[in-house]
């Protein structure tokens, strides 16, 4: 097994850029994501499979993009619950990347109805399934607006409130474009007040609200509406940024503090530590403003 180098870091970090330039929502990132991978790790035929354990199916991104049939689809959905895979990440709660063969032997696989009705006939031998380390449980949605976002996350009407399966996150993650105090979703702009009427009364739990976004901690504006939200949510901590930050750099940022974030067994008490890590490990945080600000 290679080390990796810097050099193959700098790549990868290239390729996740260009993916995101050329990207304009999700079905088409993933598509990027496996048409450019091969550039970095050689492969004859390459997918991204999202396996779904609520509904017992997965989508599957490919190329060429007639690799996998209808009916190759639904050969795996048929076997989805009895995938060596899927046992174990799904129902066994495994928490590292694993091979088929780490789970079955080579010779039984062959044998069962799974490879017959589905890895033999797209002519697949092998397959492995990584895993994020620590596990986290991602609900994404997409806010085009500000009524989206009271809609989702508004108190105690929005969604996040009445699925118990979202409403105890102990990060609530904001992406949008931004500006000082305030962020512009596709479909107007959402300035502190709104903001702060959204996240009223988050405190009944802990939290920190993370705004990946531009300039919205920026000047006396910024911080004042750290200040201000912070006491209308009753949340932990916001975490932002105070300057028009580049897209890759700040995920870099980001990436660091919620890995950091999830894998500490006491990430409240250690909050100013983590938060001091990501500026000492990545000192390019810095430059971008990341700034923590806490109740």
């Amino acid at each position: 097994m290679r080390t990796l180098r810097e050099s193959d870091f700098h790549q990868a970090l290239d390729v996740l850029g260009a993916m995101r330039e050329a990207a304009h929502d999700t079905a088409s990132f993933a598509r990027l994501g496996v048409e450019r991978l091969p550039a970095l790790v050689a492969s004859e035929f390459t997918t991204l499979s999202i396996c779904n354990l609520v509904n017992g199916k997965r989508e599957v991104y490919g190329l060429p993009a007639s690799a996998l049939s209808a009916a190759d689809r639904e050969a795996f959905n048929r076997h989805f619950e009895q995938h060596p895979l899927v046992r174990y990440h799904g129902y066994a709660g495994g928490q590292d990347t694993r091979r088929i063969s780490d789970s079955v032997p080579i010779e039984r696989f062959r044998r069962s109805a799974l490879y017959n009705d589905y890895y033999r006939r797209i002519r697949i031998d092998h397959a492995m399934a990584p895993l994020l380390d620590p596990p986290l449980t991602v609900a994404h949605r997409f806010v085009e607006s500000g009524e989206g976002l009271a809609y989702y996350a508004k108190r105690p009407g929005g969604v996040m409130w009445r699925r118990r399966e979202l409403f105890d996150a102990p990060v609530f993650y904001l992406a949008f474009h931004g500006r000082p105090a305030g962020v512009s979703p596709v479909l107007g702009r959402v300035g502190a007040r709104h903001l702060c009427e959204t996240f009223a009364g988050y405190g009944g739990y802990r939290n920190l609200v993370y705004f990946a976004a531009c300039n919205v901690l920026r000047g006396e504006r910024g911080r004042q509406f750290a200040r201000d939200f912070l006491k209308a949510s009753g949340a932990r901590a916001v975490i932002g940024y105070t300057t028009p930050v580049n897209w890759m750099a700040s995920l870099v940022a980001d990436m660091l503090f919620l890995h950091r974030f999830y894998s500490d067994p006491s990430p409240w008490r250690n909050l100013a530590r983590i938060f001091g890590s990501v500026l000492r490990d990545y000192p390019r945080a810095k430059s971008l403003g990341y700034t923590l600000v806490r109740a």
